[in-house]
């Protein structure tokens, strides 16, 4: 019996020892069988309640900037639904919480890559879609959006400039031969405003770049300076070919043969100081090899031009074999 009564007693001892649900610490939650440390991320008590608990302060209390609340998820992201406010570093839209470059083709400010990819990221554009809605550029050309590619782009009495994809006015015959121009309408009678291209002989390298738009003959244009079927007639356009205008027309062509029409606007009229590469830079076409400079006399370094025969300079002069290639005598 003594026995007995000793035992229940250090039962009842031990028992008023253990925790309850009043003794758990702030910090603390009573999990029906214990106290157990509470999770402050979504008020879950160390896994161990299931999630019965209510959640605590969304995000714990705050997020750091730029990044905002996702209360449903009680998370910090980049930004919420299709608000793109609180984004930075040129991110202007929001998908899925998270800052991309764009959603759709109007979040891309760069006329340069205008277009919206499926990666979220802009990029050139492929076609007209992207340049839409944009004042004075819905045009896509070479993947930017510009105001114009051809003539057609263009309004009643403009026509498009190829260097800058911007129209330009002009004046109905105002143009003079090799002159440059924007459409047919700006030359005189019997020319065609033609694309031309210019391949450099001095290289060798059949690697033709854009010379602009230029007023030349057509080979069966008559009249005071035309060819009247002989393009040989109107040195040093001496090339008959079969080329299309920038407005679309097709005709053979009295064009150059180894030069640009601003190279042969410079001869003998541009002193380029020097005999070297600088010196050459200053004749013809900027960018553009189609000039080499010469010596006058001991004070004059002159702009000339190169050719392959005599037909290719302009009437007058002839063409010096002793360079390679060969170049018009000053």
């Amino acid at each position: 019996m003594t026995q007995r009564f000793a035992l229940l007693a250090s039962i009842a001892f031990l028992l008023s020892g253990c925790p309850t649900t009043a003794s758990c610490g702030p910090a603390e939650v009573w999990n029906g069988t214990m106290c157990v440390p509470e999770n402050g991320d979504a008020g879950v008590d160390g896994g161990t309640d299931g999630g019965t608990l209510e959640p605590d302060v969304p995000c714990g209390g705050g997020c750091t900037s730029p990044e905002v609340c996702d209360t449903t998820t009680n998370e910090c992201v980049e930004c919420l639904g299709a608000d793109a406010s609180s984004c930075t570093d040129g991110d202007n839209a929001c998908v899925g919480n998270v800052c991309v470059a764009c959603d759709t083709n109007d979040d891309c400010d760069a006329l340069t890559s205008p277009q919206c990819n499926a990666s979220n990221e802009c990029e050139p554009c492929t076609g007209p879609a992207a340049c839409e809605g944009r004042t004075g550029t819905t045009v896509c050309g070479d993947g930017a959006c510009v105001e114009c590619t051809s003539n057609t782009d263009c309004g009643t009495g403009e026509g498009c400039v190829p260097e800058t994809n911007a129209c330009r006015s002009f004046v109905a015959g105002g143009g003079s031969l090799c002159g440059e121009c924007v459409a047919d309408a700006e030359c005189p009678a019997g020319q065609l405003c033609i694309a031309m291209m210019y391949d450099d002989p001095a290289t060798g390298a059949a690697d033709p770049v854009s010379a602009g738009n230029h007023c030349l003959w057509r080979s069966d244009a008559s009249g005071p300076g035309a060819p009247g079927g002989d393009c040989f007639s109107v040195r040093p356009s001496v090339a008959s070919r079969s080329l299309t205008s920038v407005d679309g027309t097709t005709a053979n062509v009295c064009t150059l043969a180894l030069s640009t029409c601003e190279a042969h606007e410079d001869f003998r009229m541009v002193n380029c100081m020097t005999l070297d590469a600088p010196g050459n830079a200053r004749c013809g076409r900027d960018a553009v090899a189609d000039g080499v400079c010469r010596m006058l006399d001991v004070a004059s370094n002159l702009c000339t031009v190169y050719c392959g025969s005599d037909t290719d300079c302009r009437a007058g002069f002839t063409c010096d074999a002793g360079f390679t290639p060969g170049q018009c005598r000053l």
